[in-house]
């Protein structure tokens, strides 16, 4: 029998990604690679829910992760017992930022169901604590990644390879690869075999 760590494990998922200067489409979520890469990112997650993912973390940054958790609270309206957790670095995130990208933010923040503050204030390795969390606390990790080696999102993907965690690349443009879901459900059954 599964312990109840291992089914919150299991049946969590984690976000990581790039921020809009490193995105595509920049800061224009309305540009048509823009929407198609939302609604990849919406089918990849509905079909997840589907298999009995119900736990989605967010780091709350700009750019992807934002967008992600915007596309969770989403679809909360179609599956009230899906939960988004926002993990936030430290306690004042978004202070320096653009009017726009606070409101959005905050909104983030009061739709949340749980936000996690995992620093009181910004300090040299609060976003490499705050990446590390998001891994360790999920089984699957849903990535927007460019191939930056330099970035943080390769780091986190690099930490997430170190933990044997699976992760499901979205596409910026193209068609979206259904074999990566499929594997990303083999992978959850092996998971749940080995901790049985």
């Amino acid at each position: 029998m599964m312990s109840e760590k291992h089914r919150d494990l299991f049946t969590t998922v984690a976000f990581t990604g790039h921020r809009p200067e490193k995105l595509p489409w920049g800061t224009d979520e309305d540009s048509a690679e823009a929407r198609a890469f939302r609604r990849h990112l919406k089918e990849t997650l509905t079909e997840l829910i589907a298999t009995g993912c119900i736990d989605f973390l967010s780091g709350a940054a700009r750019g992807f992760d934002t967008i992600a958790a915007e596309t969770v609270l989403e679809l909360r309206e179609e599956f009230p017992w899906v939960s988004l957790t926002l993990v936030l670095p430290f306690d004042k995130q978004a202070d320096k930022w653009d009017e726009m990208d606070r409101a959005r933010w905050n909104r983030l923040v009061e739709n949340a169901d749980h936000v996690l503050h995992l620093a009181g204030g910004y300090d040299k390795g609060c976003m490499r604590r705050r990446n590390r969390y998001l891994v360790d606390h999920s089984a699957l990790l849903i990535a927007a990644y460019n191939g930056d080696e330099q970035s943080g999102t390769a780091m986190t993907l690099a930490y997430a390879a170190e933990r044997n965690r699976t992760v499901i690349r979205i596409p910026f443009s193209g068609s979206f690869d259904r074999n990566s879901l499929a594997q990303a459900e083999f992978a959850q059954e092996e998971l749940a075999r080995e901790i049985a």
